[in-house]
């Protein structure tokens, strides 16, 4: 699409008499009241705003056309001295605000076409259905029943018409966002009259006037040079309409990059080849998973369809461009920064915006450097998230800091005003004061208990949203620190034939996976057997672990035999006792220790759903299936039920007080250079 060209255009541009053709491939104005009322809102909300800027401009979704010939002018009615346009998408909102320009001139204020031309020295445009003969007619005469409308379409525009109507008129209307402004910033009067003229004076403004204006992103289509300027229209259209090609601001803007006025000379046509490669490079990494998810935290399963990821990387360079010191504190100074900027990239056009004006009133050599200078500092935001990937001691820490929801912008405004003589671990040693604020809710608790010589960790299960980051980090901190005795305990020229396995996919924690998998906290030793109250779902985990058990030596003939007869005259829930006791679980454990973190530990969601409130050893036994099958299993919690903290191996059947104990404080011991409380200050 380079021949194509994308610019914003201002309503006053329009207003000289030009026609817009509705092709017959597209179908009629469809828009309900609450679309109407929902622009209408925005318009005059933009038009009465206090705090305006100079030269701000309301910005409306894209309109994509191709300019008509002469022989096509005489073909749809137009004059031929007027332009005229091929609509390809974007109709929707074409008519909806033709029809509110022609509602406001001809029935708020009363202007005819001879008498606008003379008192404005402008010309409403014209539209013109190409499967209703005579619309442009219809379109001068709309304040008539929506049963005398003729056909559908009609009938469409016909309530639109209404809607502008009452919502001029209703008190919920105009009315209700002119009463909550403040009385001296109020224009005009509160009548149908004074809103209109507060709407239309956006309409005429032109583009880069100081007072504000109302702009299309108008994106024209290359003509060819032959007849087949229909089926390219039409191909489009569909393709646009069908989801393969979205109109994000990553398509805006690739559009603004890369268009032929921009590149005038071979070696600036050198440029923007060299420019659209990289594109489509930074794309295809983005669209790698493991790539992706070290930076982007998955919100929900929609982000699973999101048509560009590179948005993404717009907006953490669009942050990091215009931040701003606002506080002396610097996590205040974080909260303040991030709230502002996502509330300006809330509005849907704020990038392509950005980006536009940056390139807007340029030409030639100018142009050619602004394009250059923008396009240098994504690819150097770009290449510094792809130097952060490669070290795999940063990516582990970023890949954490990102899942838990700290947003890649903050990270890469403080990595891009770190002074050049400042070195990697400076910047390491930013992001663990990151994590030890991830964690600030983790505290180390003083205990008398001799079991607990360091303390414990006051934070149980009813805090899963912290106990959740602790284990994740857990995680991450294990393969750090493997990294780091690694390159501790190696000589130089050792060093080097280590370091490229240190940076491979063997120390790096696997964010995609820990996604797809969607980890979450699940009791070792399970909490409770209130789920079975049924004498179905006993019957079923009864049978289900005796299964488990077969082979094992922890339940015998004679244990077997007991619980069978108890099942045989009805008695579930004891046989369900019986069971536990027979193979050693800790039925005596209160609640606080079953939700202490010494028993929680991360699991998938198909390993969870799998082993309901199994038994300790029927539990391991599934894992360690999966883990042959070569399906991942965190590394704490295999640690776990291999009880690899132990270093006395212990039990691998039984999953007690002392594991628990063990267990926890080796997290305590693995965390507490991050986490506050006893001993650590």
């Amino acid at each position: 699409m380079n021949g194509n060209s994308l610019l914003t255009k201002a309503v006053e541009e329009l207003l000289d008499g030009r026609y817009f053709v509705i092709p017959s491939y597209q179908r009629g104005y469809r828009w309900k009241g609450k679309q109407v009322e929902d622009l209408l809102n925005d318009l005059y909300s933009f038009a009465t705003k206090p705090d305006r800027k100079d030269n701000e401009f309301y910005c409306l979704q894209p309109i994509i056309v191709q300019k008509i010939t002469d022989e096509e002018k005489e073909k749809y009615g137009c004059p031929l001295d007027k332009e005229a346009w091929e609509v390809v998408d974007g109709q929707q909102r074409l008519t909806t605000i033709y029809i509110l320009m022609n509602y406001i001139l001809q029935k708020r204020l009363r202007y005819d076409e001879d008498s606008f031309k003379e008192d404005y020295r402008k010309e409403l445009f014209h539209l013109s259905y190409e499967t209703r003969e005579h619309s442009d007619e219809f379109f001068t005469n709309m304040n008539v029943d929506v049963d005398k409308a003729g056909n559908i379409d009609y009938s469409y525009i016909l309530n639109a018409y209404k809607h502008i109507d009452n919502w001029f008129m209703k008190e919920d209307g105009a009315m209700k966002i002119y009463n909550r402004l403040p009385m001296d910033k109020r224009p005009g009067n509160s009548s149908p009259k004074g809103f209109a003229e507060s709407i239309l004076n956006l309409f005429i403004n032109a583009k880069g006037a100081k007072d504000a204006s109302v702009q299309f992103i108008w994106y024209e289509l290359e003509r060819g040079l032959d007849a087949a300027h229909y089926k390219n229209a039409i191909e489009e259209f569909v393709r646009i309409n069908n989801g393969k090609i979205a109109l994000t601001n990553a398509e805006l803007i690739k559009a603004l990059f890369l268009q032929k006025k921009n590149f005038s000379t071979g070696d600036e046509d050198l440029k923007q080849i060299q420019i659209a490669m990289e594109w489509e490079q930074i794309e295809n990494e983005l669209h790698r998973d493991d790539f992706w998810y070290y930076i982007r935290k998955k919100e929900s399963k929609l982000e699973e369809y999101i048509p560009s990821r590179i948005d993404f990387l717009f907006a953490i360079e669009y942050k990091a461009r215009n931040w701003r010191m606002v506080s002396v504190d610097e996590e205040e100074d974080v909260k303040s920064n991030l709230k502002r900027l996502n509330e300006e990239l809330s509005d849907k056009d704020r990038l392509f915006r950005f980006y536009n004006d940056k390139f807007d009133g340029y030409e030639d050599a100018d142009l050619h450097g602004a394009i250059k200078s923008e396009w240098n500092n994504l690819l150097n935001c770009f290449r510094t998230l792809q130097g952060w990937y490669n070290d795999s001691e940063i990516y582990n820490y970023i890949g954490y800091l990102s899942q838990c929801g700290v947003d890649m912008a903050e990270i890469y405004h403080h990595y891009s005003i770190m002074d050049t003589n400042q070195v990697r671990s400076e910047f390491i040693e930013y992001l663990q004061d990151l994590v030890r604020r991830s964690l600030k809710s983790i505290k180390i608790v003083a205990s008398d208990d001799p079991e607990f010589p360091n303390g414990t960790i006051g934070s149980s299960y009813k805090q899963r949203f912290d106990v959740y980051n602790a284990l994740l980090f857990l995680n991450v901190n294990l393969l750090n620190e493997r990294i780091v005795n690694l390159r501790a305990t190696q000589d130089q020229k050792a060093m080097e034939a280590i370091e490229s396995t240190i940076n491979s996919s063997i120390y790096k924690f696997p964010f995609d996976i820990f996604v797809a998998q969607n980890w979450d906290i699940e009791h070792i030793d399970s909490y409770t057997t209130n789920p079975l109250k049924s004498i179905d779902d006993q019957k079923e985990w009864l049978n289900r672990e005796l299964e488990g058990l077969e082979g094992s030596t922890l339940l015998d003939a004679d244990g077997r035999a007991s619980v069978l007869q108890l099942m045989n005259d009805g008695k579930y829930k004891d046989a369900i006792d019986e069971l536990r006791k027979l193979v050693g679980e800790d039925v005596d454990a209160d609640e606080e220790e079953k939700n202490s973190i010494g028993n929680l530990t991360l699991l998938d969601s198909t390993t969870n759903r799998q082993y309901h409130n199994d038994l300790f050893f029927v539990k391991r036994t599934k894992i360690m299936e999966r883990l042959k099958d070569g399906i991942f299993v965190p590394t704490t919690t295999l640690y776990a039920f291999a009880k690899l903290y132990d270093e006395n191996g212990g039990n691998l059947t039984k999953w007690g007080h002392g594991d628990k104990v063990k267990y926890h404080n080796f997290i305590i011991n693995n965390l507490k250079g991050y986490i506050g409380g006893a001993n650590n200050g």
